[in-house]
């Protein structure tokens, strides 16, 4: 078993959600120190927007970090998620020898098939992040059967990744990675966040609630999260927040 003795590590044969236990364990200690927890088996999985995660026991990459942010003022958030986001491609494309990409606002891709997602939770107090909560989920031996654009990340070699492995690395990288946040100027976090972005390159199909799918490319991402899209067919470049536009999964499995 990959074990990593550096990191205080919590683990569950089965949970409602790593990012609950992240949370109950906050709420009764001081924690200022880099967290894992991991379970084999989430009864309560969540997803952004509370959407449900599914997973089998003992399958998949589950696991939350707990990141001593340092009173982080409130308008970096965005750029830290775009920061951890990239971080996090980068560390699994390495991993597996595959190219990962994000789908905005938080689906890990790839070949056009979503392999995981995060979810980012904070607690604010007086503009500033005071603990900030980033749970994974990765697709490693199961895929839903019901969600023909999901799929599961291997190595191109066509092995199976482990699952300590993968969750200690990314760890492991991100607990690096805290330390360099504040030394990137926000142009750089920005750069390599939109060359992990997956729909700038392109026509890809998106579709406004209540209208048909159309083809759209991402021109960016702005320093609230927010996505600005510029449509095929009129010309227009205009900005979404989340759920104000969804990516089309089907569609966008042959997009051309």
């Amino acid at each position: 078993m990959h074990k990593s003795p550096n990191i205080p590590t919590h683990r569950f044969s089965e949970c409602e959600s790593t990012n609950a236990e992240a949370q109950k364990y906050i709420m009764s200690n001081s924690c200022e120190d880099f967290r894992v927890f991991i379970s084999s088996h989430q009864s309560l999985g969540r997803g952004q927007a509370d959407a449900i995660w599914y997973d089998k026991p003992n399958t998949n990459a589950l696991f939350s970090v707990i990141l001593p942010v340092d009173a982080m003022p409130l308008r970096q958030l965005p750029h830290f998620n775009m920061f951890l986001s990239a971080t996090l491609c980068k560390t699994l494309s390495k991993l597996s020898g595959q190219k990962i990409a994000i789908k905005w606002p938080n689906d890990l891709m790839f070949n056009k098939k979503k392999i995981g997602g995060i979810l980012i939770e904070t607690s604010i107090l007086g503009g500033f992040v005071k603990h900030l909560i980033m749970g994974i989920g990765i697709n490693l031996n199961y895929a839903p059967e019901t969600l023909p654009h999901t799929d599961v990340l291997k190595h191109k070699d066509g092995h199976v990744i482990e699952i300590d492995e993968l969750i200690f690395d990314v760890a492991g990288q991100l607990q690096n990675a805290l330390s360099q946040f504040k030394k990137i100027p926000t142009e750089k976090v920005e750069a390599d966040y939109h060359k992990i972005l997956l729909g700038t390159s392109g026509w890809w199909y998106f579709k406004l609630p209540n209208a048909q799918p159309e083809k759209a490319r991402i021109i960016r991402v702005d320093e609230a999260g927010s996505l600005h899209l510029k449509w095929k067919a009129s010309g227009k470049v205009e900005r979404y927040r989340n759920k104000e536009v969804a990516w089309c999964y089907e569609e966008n499995l042959d997009p051309n």
